[in-house]
């Protein structure tokens, strides 16, 4: 008969209560990354270059580099 330590309720809450408080904050900051988009979408990077048609119009060339790598 082998006996174990008691598991005592309020450790079990507390840490329970622990993680979720954890889970939530690392879910809150994906959130923020993800939640800027459009043009200002910090996960992707952009590079553009013009050709212009005719030799009177010239746009420059655009470049956005990634701003969040893991």
């Amino acid at each position: 008969m082998v006996l174990a330590t008691p598991t005592y309720l309020h450790r079990i809450v507390a840490v329970r209560l622990g993680v979720e408080a954890g889970t939530k904050t690392a879910l809150d900051e994906v959130k923020r990354i993800l939640a800027v988009g459009g043009d200002q979408d910090p996960l992707t990077g952009l590079i553009r270059t013009h050709e212009p048609r005719d030799d009177d119009v010239k746009q420059p060339d655009q470049c956005r580099r990634v701003q969040i790598t893991q």
